[in-house]
């Protein structure tokens, strides 16, 4: 157990997120994945490198940010990620955990509902490593800064080492 991985993956529209935590809840490695969501290409390159990542880090567990998504183009190319995902980790025999935003920020919160722009401060809090990516607040009339995704998946892995060091059975669940 002190050699396993934890692959934090938030995927959007157009690029992913993903952050690989260890045992002791140290960082390895974060990064962002783009594609554009028409080309089938860049698509089936997005799909490789996720796999190569799973492959390079092998991790015994893989926590997916669920989308949240709103129109219909969007939903095919993270459904085919999604799927993608799955196939990989099912090869693997990794066990995969979907987890829902209020599932991490309750993680997070420590008695207090916690916003997107806090959590990614309290990880620049774990990870020191991550200040320069992280982007200034978001104003409410702006769009999210796209390394936001990198934030979201390093707090979906942080909160799924979280959950395995407080409840050691959860980390039995299979796929």
């Amino acid at each position: 157990m002190l050699d396993s991985k934890i692959l934090g993956i938030a995927i959007r529209a157009r690029w992913l997120g993903f952050g690989v935590i260890d045992a002791r809840g140290r960082l390895l490695e974060c990064g962002m994945i783009f594609y554009q969501r028409r080309s089938m290409s860049q698509l089936k390159s997005a799909k490789r490198r996720l796999e190569s990542i799973i492959l390079r880090l092998p991790p015994s567990r893989v926590a997916l940010l669920r989308a949240e998504l709103t129109a219909n183009d969007e939903v095919a190319s993270v459904r085919s990620l999604v799927r993608a995902l799955r196939m990989a980790v099912s090869r693997g025999s990794i066990s995969m955990v979907s987890m829902r935003r209020d599932e991490i920020r309750k993680v997070f919160s420590g008695g207090k509902s916690r916003s997107k722009d806090e959590i990614a401060s309290a990880l620049v809090g774990l990870f020191p490593e991550l200040a320069w990516k992280l982007p200034r607040k978001r104003q409410i009339w702006s769009k999210e800064d796209f390394r936001m995704a990198i934030f979201d998946a390093v707090a979906a892995a942080v909160a799924c080492h979280r959950s395995e060091v407080a409840d050691p059975s959860a980390a039995s669940t299979s796929p």
